[in-house]
């Protein structure tokens, strides 16, 4: 389906800005945990984004982007695009597109990876003895993607596979992680997840980004102008209320059988 979108409007009034939780979500490239590193909070911008999954330099700018149409490799220019230091460059397409409302993007609103992943979500919660049937799917999400596939042996990219999930709790949270960064700004489908999920924490408490207001290419906490150190961003409340959407009141003066949803 063709939507509007501003997506190409970097330098606008939109100013898409991740969040250090969501780029935290990557793993690296050779499937292991980013926040297991030593010292990783302390990391640089550059070290932060180096040898992680591959979806990461498509969501975010990194070093080496060259967006659509140019030559010229694109430099993080700090807080100009980005209220965060994470700069999207998901759907970015040629420069011609680079006001609001003129960017012609196919926004996929269903795809096969989606497909995928829906059944083996389902399947392991229905029934998760049933492994290596979970993890064809999974496995081909991840094939795509071009990181490590879970198993033993070589995968189908020729990469060392990693070690499956243990249990039926551990496939599940490497499902959703699979989930978070493969749709990532995909329509709705996070913000779904997250209320069909019930996890009301994730969207609640403090949001980190870098110093936004920073001048210097530095990482030292200590310096009110270094960029790179991290600042909380914005504080987020949810209430539970948000898992639904409310019934209109004119709905329900037409019909006195409907109730309204809980909390609203």
């Amino acid at each position: 389906t063709r939507r509007s979108s501003d997506l190409n409007s970097m330098s606008g009034n939109q100013r898409v800005s991740f969040t250090k939780r969501f780029v935290d979500h990557y793993l690296m490239a050779d499937g292991s945990r980013y926040t297991d590193k030593p010292g990783h909070e302390k990391n640089e911008f550059v070290a932060e984004v180096t040898g992680r999954d591959p979806r990461l330099s498509q969501t975010i700018l990194t070093p080496g982007y060259v967006q659509k149409g140019t030559t010229k490799e694109m430099i993080n220019t700090l807080s100009k695009y980005t209220l965060t230091g994470y700069q999207y460059i998901k759907y970015v397409m040629e420069p011609q597109y680079d006001q609001s409302n003129k960017s012609p993007m196919y926004f996929p609103l269903f795809r096969l990876a989606e497909v995928y992943l829906n059944y083996a979500e389902a399947l392991n919660e229905w029934a998760p003895e049933q492994t290596d049937e979970i993890l064809k799917y999974v496995n081909l999400v991840r094939e795509r993607a071009g990181i490590p596939q879970y198993g033993t042996g070589k995968d189908s990219n020729g990469l060392d596979k990693i070690p499956a999930p243990a249990d039926q709790t551990a496939m599940r949270e490497a499902i959703r992680r699979e989930r978070r960064v493969e749709f990532n700004c995909e329509y709705a489908i996070r913000f779904d997840d997250i209320r069909r999920w019930k996890q009301i924490d994730i969207l609640r408490g403090d949001f980190y980004g870098m110093n936004k207001f920073g001048t210097e290419k530095s990482c030292d906490k200590n310096n009110e102008n270094a960029y790179f150190k991290r600042r909380v961003e914005i504080t987020r409340a949810f209430s539970e209320k948000n898992y639904w959407f409310p019934i209109h009141q004119n709905q329900l003066d037409k019909n006195p059988n409907l109730r309204q949803l809980p909390k609203w």
